[in-house]
């Protein structure tokens, strides 16, 4: 076994078993600085996809981190670092690397559209609308308009989002993002009969 593979080993059994000791951090330190410097940016990458393919989300982050200190300019690891952020919740930190990410291909819309996730995660709806518009996110694009409903949510303007999202899924019948936003809606209005009706839809679409 390489040196850069054990140390990998040491670095994930020293997070998953919460160590915080000084050594862990220094340990850490070094990784994220490239001690595997043999590495090419995109060969970290593809490090960091077979660690979330495990669902090892500590490992495919280091390993992001290490694609980007070799290429900052590495759209693709920055994109996936900003999505896997959303997918931790950390809205914050998923934002600054969406921004990044935009910056470096303003016209991809899957990057606009994560953005437009990470700042529902900060709460900032009422930013949402000209987000959106500022993006160059197309009027059309479903997703953008489920966002957009989940926004006025978190204003709870329960009842403008829920028409908005039934006309979506006249569009979209098989979206289980605007049948998980209308259960939001129901357990708000403490309506739980709708909200079972709601998860009932979207767990015959996705039972996961």
């Amino acid at each position: 076994m390489s040196e850069n593979m054990k140390s990998k080993e040491m670095l994930t059994t020293m997070i998953r078993h919460g160590s915080s000791t000084v050594f862990t951090t220094v340990f850490i330190t070094i990784v994220l600085a490239g001690c595997d410097s043999g590495l090419t940016a995109e060969q970290h990458f593809a490090q960091a996809m077979e660690f979330s393919d495990q669902g090892d989300f500590q490992g495919m982050t280091i390993e992001l981190k290490n694609a980007l200190l070799k290429d900052e300019s590495f759209f693709e690891g920055r994109r996936a670092l900003g999505e896997a952020y959303i997918l931790s919740g950390d809205g914050n930190s998923a934002a600054k690397e969406l921004r990044l990410a935009n910056r470096l291909r303003s016209n991809d819309t899957d990057v606009a559209i994560s953005l437009v996730r990470a700042k529902l995660l900060q709460n900032q709806y009422e930013a949402i609308p000209d987000l959106i518009k500022k993006l160059g996110i197309p009027e059309e694009d479903t997703t953008a308009q489920i966002l957009a409903a989940k926004a006025e949510i978190g204003l709870m303007k329960l009842e403008p989002a829920r028409a908005k999202l039934l006309d979506l899924l006249k569009q979209s019948p098989e979206s289980i993002e605007a049948y998980q936003a209308l259960a939001t809606i129901a357990w708000r209005r403490r309506d739980y009969a709708e909200t079972e009706k709601w998860v009932t839809n979207a767990l015959e679409i996705d039972p996961k």
